[in-house]
């Protein structure tokens, strides 16, 4: 054994010295080229990764805009509530064409019975002439231009508002406490002027054709108004159901009643709950939008 291993010392004193270098030389390419590699991954990965967190927050985004409309599985409790959701599902005011009109068909109820039907053409720039049909003898007759039951272009005693043009009431402010301003700039200060204001905003509401966006900011001023409240289902003076927008005056003895369909939130019509028997006339709203000419329906 003794022998064997200095043999092996000889045989190892005689070898020539190993030079190492091409060895360090191959471990560190080796070396370069896994860190490069996986830096060229990573760096890979970024615009990958980008896109994916910008796409996750612009879905978040658009979830956290859109959940309120989507949670809302009922009634609005609150007529503020009600204001609120029909400015988030309003589309913007279509833009009136030159020689365009504004059309309103509504049917008035005279205490519980059928007693008028009429249709409004109105041009929607205020340039030209109204043409007021009412039904008569089974057919829709032209009749004379009469400030009642419609606000019109030519009826200077009414206020500015139930005298606006299409194209007045799109350019009215959304902005509700404006709004608010010049609804009350339009009525006079008294006891009754809560009440007065809210059936203006009622009435404009009834008898012309308002934008949605419009139609939002009015019902937001009418959540202002002490003495206006959401009173829950209510059924037109067709029967129609809808959700009820009461104005009422201090003692309760007056009122009226909106009524906005249960799922757009559109006009169905007015009921003038609190007038007294022979005097009440409520209001059903068959369509409205703008029309070419007139004789046009939407």
């Amino acid at each position: 054994m003794a022998d064997e291993l200095e043999e092996l010392e000889k045989l190892r004193a005689s070898l020539r010295p190993v030079d190492d270098a091409p060895l360090r030389a191959a471990r560190a390419s080796l070396l370069r080229e896994a860190t490069n590699g996986s830096t060229r991954r990573a760096t890979a990965w970024r615009p990958r990764i980008a896109v994916l967190a910008a796409t996750a927050v612009s879905c978040t985004l658009v979830l956290v805009a859109t959940l309120p409309v989507l949670l809302h599985t009922g009634p609005p409790s609150t007529l503020a509530e009600l204001g609120k959701r029909i400015a988030a599902a309003a589309q913007p005011a279509p833009v009136a064409r030159a020689g365009e009109y504004s059309y309103v068909e509504n049917t008035v109820y005279r205490d519980g019975q059928l007693g008028l039907r009429a249709q409004d053409w109105i041009p929607a720039d205020g340039v030209g002439a109204q043409e007021h049909r009412l039904w008569v003898g089974g057919q829709y007759t032209k009749s004379g231009v009469s400030c009642t039951p419609r606000g019109v272009i030519d009826c200077q005693d009414l206020p500015e508002l139930r005298r606006g043009v299409y194209d007045y009431l799109v350019g009215l402010p959304t902005e509700v406490s404006s709004l608010r301003q010049r609804v009350f700039g339009q009525v006079k200060p008294g006891a009754d002027q809560d009440l007065d204001a809210a059936k203006l905003v009622i009435t404009v509401l009834r008898d012309q054709f308002v934008p949605r966006p419009q139609q939002a900011a009015l019902v937001q001023v009418l959540a202002t108004i002490p003495g206006t409240s959401l009173v829950g289902q209510v059924r037109d003076a067709s029967g129609r159901e809808g959700l009820g927008v009461r104005a009422a005056n201090r003692s309760g003895t007056d009122y009226w009643t909106l009524v906005l369909a249960p799922g757009d939130y559109r006009v169905l019509g007015v009921n003038a709950d609190g007038e007294p028997a022979g005097q009440r006339q409520d209001v059903v709203r068959v369509t409205a939008g703008l029309v070419g000419a007139v004789g046009q329906t939407p």
